[in-house]
């Protein structure tokens, strides 16, 4: 495929997950579901060691900033997953959303699911 083709589509794709909306509510407020498309999910799974990497101590409730700002990331690379999912199925959106994040031995996870389906 020519390069000017990847670039195009790369950026129709990257478009159209932009446009994806989700909530953890039901429903958008002044749109209506069109289709329910099923559940979708995204994961991360992250050994302990490498979101403390360089972390230092900030004050007396031992809060990692740099941790912190590593799960934050993590946190929106499944959402970003979740959003290509829902992608996937022809949705564009993911209603009824959550997200949950879990440490057990030595690894932290972080899952996100949802509803995908086509609003009007």
């Amino acid at each position: 495929m020519p390069r000017a083709a990847v670039s195009s589509a790369n950026v129709e794709i990257m478009e159209r997950l932009k446009s994806i909306q989700i909530t953890t509510t039901d429903s958008l407020q002044g749109r209506l579901v069109e289709l329910y498309l099923g559940m979708v999910t995204a994961e991360a799974l992250v050994p302990t060691d490498i979101l403390l990497e360089g972390a230092e101590r900030t004050g007396r409730f031992s809060r990692y900033k740099t941790s912190q700002q590593k799960l934050k990331s993590l946190e929106q690379l499944v959402m970003a997953e979740l959003k290509l999912e829902a992608d996937k199925v022809g949705g564009n959106a993911v209603v009824g959303t959550e997200i949950r994040v879990s440490m057990d031995h030595g690894v932290v996870l972080i899952v996100a699911t949802g509803t995908a389906v086509r609003m009007v």
